[in-house]
């Protein structure tokens, strides 16, 4: 019995010591955002959980947690004197704040902005994605994801796109589930494209 208590202890000390280096494993979200930017977080914890290989959950709820990464959405009414820094009429900006330690804010106004914050913070962890598909994804390996940072993001240019030929037309024979389409657009929201 002792020693399945010990066992326990250390276990229990070994996961808490784990969740330190990456804010407790979790994602929050509030529901209703949740559904807005789905593809995007659903990549955050993938990507996050492959580079750390430790399991990172979404946890959907209105409340802010003190720990975990936290995606919060503000009412550009009820919100309007939150931070001076964003701006409610820019749909890219976004703040990113963290303490370094238990949490990390991605806060914005609108869906874009939270979009750009969550690949902002990977890019700032060193994932890198040079053409659409896993293959030419650059994926670090992390021992932390903890940032200590205080910082407005908004685009230098409004429009940011890309014009590629793509290839060979799209053929919905062979491409049934529209993977390759689907690969470029992730791409693009990876790299922050927008306006």
């Amino acid at each position: 019995m002792k020693q399945l208590l010990a066992f326990s202890f250390c276990f229990l000390f070994f996961q808490l010591a784990l969740c330190q280096h990456y804010y407790s494993n979790i994602i929050v979200v509030q529901a209703s955002v949740y559904k807005l930017v789905k593809p995007a977080i659903d990549d955050l914890q993938l990507q996050l959980t492959k580079s750390t290989r430790v399991k990172f959950s979404i946890i959907k709820s209105d409340s802010l947690y003190k720990t975990g990464i936290q995606i919060v959405k503000l009412d550009p009414i009820k919100d309007s004197i939150f931070d001076k820094r964003l701006n409610p009429s820019n749909d890219d900006n976004f703040l990113l704040i963290s303490n370094g330690k238990t949490n990390l804010k991605i806060i914005s106004y609108t869906e874009q902005g939270i979009i750009n914050g969550v690949y902002t913070f990977l890019d700032t962890l060193g994932f890198r994605w040079y053409h659409p598909g896993e293959l030419w994804a650059h994926t670090p390996k992390l021992k932390d994801v903890r940032l200590k940072c205080n910082n407005l993001f908004a685009p230098d240019f409004v429009l940011r796109s890309f014009f590629g030929t793509w290839g060979v037309p799209r053929n919905p024979i062979v491409d049934k589930a529209n993977y390759v389409n689907v690969q470029w657009w992730m791409w693009t929201y990876r790299n922050r494209f927008g306006g």
